[in-house]
């Protein structure tokens, strides 16, 4: 059976080599190691607001495209449900309208005479784009997006170009109000190339983990318990 490779794996392992010395050191090994283990914390309140968020709107995204069919009162049915709204969440409901909701990301390949499977849940696909929600109390730029792996192992494994993360931002989270939408695109002109790069990556994590009796066990034995 492949081993398992997620984007949030990469992640982890990024985060472990380049976290500062001391604390934030120790704190990077210890999570590196939970998720080998399939440890897991308590959902964070903003990740708890995301899912509801991004659930809502493919609802609210189904709702409007049955009120194309033209029906009368399905037209209306779904005006009533748009009247209160905020601007900022119809925003974010026209961004996915027309996309399927929840799909699997997943393709094998070959390192080392080992096969993997990289793997993960896309949000929204549609034909020729990849979007993934994001929710954050304040909005600070593309860099943290932009800098991790999902964009490029999902645009390879369903091979499409184009990716968009859509970040909500929710400043507060006791009332879950929507401040403000932002787009991060980002494409490549093949995606083939993105093969080589993700190899590589696949390559380092697995070579550290090897070196590590505890993670090798975690990650053989737990990590890799998918069906």
């Amino acid at each position: 059976m492949a081993k398992l490779i997620t984007p949030t794996l990469l992640n982890s392992f990024d985060w472990l080599k380049n976290a500062p010395s001391g604390y934030w050191h120790n704190k990077a090994v210890e999570d590196f190691s939970n998720m080998l283990n399939r440890i897991y914390g308590e959902a964070s309140p903003m990740m708890s607001i995301g899912n509801d968020i991004e659930a809502a709107a493919s609802r609210f995204a189904n709702y409007q495209l049955r009120a194309k069919t033209g029906d009368p009162k399905e037209v209306e049915r779904v005006k009533e449900k748009f009247t209160n709204l905020s601007p900022q969440f119809k925003r974010l409901v026209d961004l996915v309208s027309g996309a399927a909701y929840q799909q699997k990301a997943k393709r094998i390949v070959r390192v080392d005479e080992e096969e993997y499977l990289i793997y993960g849940k896309i949000d929204f696909l549609f034909s020729d784009m990849i979007i993934d929600t994001k929710v954050t109390g304040e909005y600070k730029g593309q860099d943290r997006y932009l800098s991790g792996h999902q964009h490029e192992m999902y645009c390879f494994c369903k091979d499409i170009p184009n990716f968009k993360y859509i970040v909500v931002e929710v400043p507060d989270p006791e009332t879950k109000k929507i401040r403000d939408i932002f787009e991060v695109p980002w494409s490549t002109t093949d995606t083939y190339l993105l093969r080589d790069p993700i190899i590589e990556q696949i390559r380092e994590v697995i070579e550290y983990i090897k070196k590590d009796e505890a993670l090798s066990k975690a990650y053989y034995n737990k990590f890799n318990l998918y069906g």
